[in-house]
């Protein structure tokens, strides 16, 4: 995989990512707000999961370094 192609699957797992929600602090305690498109955004990331290349896992190798399923 090129620079190029690897820059352009992060900014779209990235996108993805964004899509799912964070983590806001309410009332002094943490708690995960789901985004409007959380549903749709899993979906994506399951779908990039799912067709990569088994001998080169780069989806779950950037998953892996950004920590998102914590």
């Amino acid at each position: 995989m090129s620079t190029e192609e690897r820059e352009r699957l992060s900014n779209e797992l990235l996108f993805c990512v964004q899509g799912i929600g964070s983590v806001k602090v309410v009332g002094g305690f943490k708690a995960y707000v789901k985004n409007e498109h959380c549903d749709e955004s899993i979906r994506e990331l399951i779908k990039h999961i799912k067709f990569e290349s088994p001998k080169n896992p780069v989806v779950k190798e950037l998953l892996g370094e950004w920590d998102i399923v914590q």
